[in-house]
C-alpha cells in the first residue's frame, strides 16, 4: 500500500528531526565530557603543584602529565593553558615549568593581599547583621582557646595545643566569614587564587615552632576589632598581619635561597 504523500513527508520530517536531536545530544554529551575531563585535569595538576608533588621549577609535558594522571592529552593541554593564565605554570624557552616564587613575587602577592583583605576586614566590621557578628565572636572565642587571648598571661601549658590541620581549618573559617560579612565574593575569588600560589610556603612555614602562635594572636587582633565594630582598627590589624608575614617569608627565602 502506497502511503499518502503528506504521511511520507511527515514521516521523513520526524526522522530528520529525530536525527538532529540525537546528533545534538551526542555533541552536548561530548562537550560535557570534555569539560569534565578538563576540570578533572586542572584540579589534579593544581593539587599536584600546591601539595609539592610537582616540585617548583620542574619541567612538565603533556605526555608525562597524561600518563601520570590517566587523562587524555587534550584536557591536559586545556588545563595547562588555564594554569599558565593563573600563574601556576611558567612557559619559557619552549618549556613548561611549575612556577616558583621569588622575593619580588612575594612582595607583589602580599601587597595585594594587604589592600584587599584589609578592605574586607573593614567592611566586615561595619556589618549590621547580628547573627553574622555572633558567628564571628564564636570563631574568635575558639581562637582564644589556643592562646588565652592577645593580652592573656596564660602560660603556654594552660592553652590548648593547636595542630597545623586544625589551624588551617580555623583560619579558613575565619577568612571565609569575613568575606561573607563583607558581601564581597569577587575579592574572595582573587584572594583564593593568590593563596593557592603560596600554599606550599604557608604549610611549610606553619610547621616552624612559634609561628602558629604568632599567627593566632594576629588573627585575634583582627577579630576583636571586627566584633567591636572598629573598621579602621580591623583594617590596620589585617594589614599589619600580612606585612609581618611578608617580611618573615622574605627573610626565610633570603636565608635559605630562592
Amino acid at each position: 500500500m502506497v502511503k499518502p504523500a503528506f504521511i511520507v513527508w511527515r514521516s521523513c520530517d520526524f526522522e530528520y528531526q529525530l536525527n538532529i536531536a540525537i546528533m545534538t545530544a551526542l555533541e552536548e554529551k561530548q562537550v560535557l565530557r570534555k569539560v569534565n575531563s578538563g576540570e578533572e585535569a586542572y584540579n589534579a595538576i593544581l593539587n599536584g603543584i600546591t601539595s609539592g608533588e610537582l616540585k617548583p621549577g620542574l619541567v612538565i609535558s603533556e605526555h608525562d602529565l597524561s600518563e601520570m594522571y590517566g587523562v587524555g592529552r587534550t584536557p591536559i593541554r586545556e588545563a595547562l593553558k588555564r594554569l599558565e593564565g593563573e600563574g601556576f605554570i611558567i612557559n619559557s624557552d619552549r618549556k613548561r615549568r611549575v612556577y616558583y616564587l621569588t622575593t619580588d613575587d612575594i612582595k607583589q602577592l602580599f601587597d595585594l593581599k594587604m589592600v584587599i583583605e584589609g578592605m574586607i576586614a573593614s567592611q566586615a566590621a561595619q556589618s549590621e547583621n547580628e547573627a553574622d557578628m555572633e558567628q564571628m565572636e564564636a570563631i574568635v572565642s575558639e581562637m582564644e582557646r589556643y592562646t588565652g587571648g592577645v593580652d592573656s598571661a596564660m602560660a603556654p601549658d594552660d592553652a590548648d595545643a593547636i595542630s597545623l590541620e586544625k589551624w588551617l581549618e580555623l583560619d579558613k573559617r575565619f577568612h571565609d566569614h569575613l568575606y561573607h560579612m563583607a558581601h564581597n565574593n569577587r575579592a574572595q575569588t582573587i584572594i583564593e587564587n593568590l593563596n593557592a600560589q603560596w600554599h606550599r610556603i604557608r604549610v611549610g612555614m606553619s610547621a616552624i615552632t612559634g609561628h602558629l602562635e604568632r599567627s593566632v594572636i594576629e588573627h585575634l587582633r583582627v577579630g576583636y576589632a571586627v566584633v567591636h565594630r572598629e573598621p579602621e582598627v580591623a583594617q590596620a590589624a589585617m594589614k599589619a598581619h600580612f606585612e609581618n608575614l611578608k617580611k618573615y617569608i622574605i627573610s626565610l627565602m633570603n636565608t635559605f635561597g630562592n
